[in-house]
């Protein structure tokens, strides 16, 4: 799973219709900041590896972003997911 909250960040580039920078304000917030609740696929799934719970190989194949995904697996940190 992924959430993204509507902050004013987010509700901007919808309200610019750029679209293609949603991704990148998701990938930023979530970077440390577990309060704000936003989590992009790649966390989410490496965080599912970790415990045991997908495999890695289906993991990786369901990344929409291979190098933030290996990034996540090597990160210390595990989050607690909604």
């Amino acid at each position: 799973m992924e959430i993204l909250n509507n902050n004013y960040a987010i509700a901007n580039l919808i309200r610019k219709n750029k679209l293609e920078q949603v991704y990148s304000q998701l990938q930023v917030k979530t970077k440390n900041q577990v309060e704000e609740k936003m989590v992009t696929m790649e966390r989410h799934l490496a965080s599912l590896v970790k415990r045991g719970t997908v495999d890695l190989r289906e993991a990786q194949k369901w990344a929409n972003d291979l190098k933030s995904f290996q990034d996540a697996m090597n990160s210390e940190s595990d989050l607690e997911l909604i």
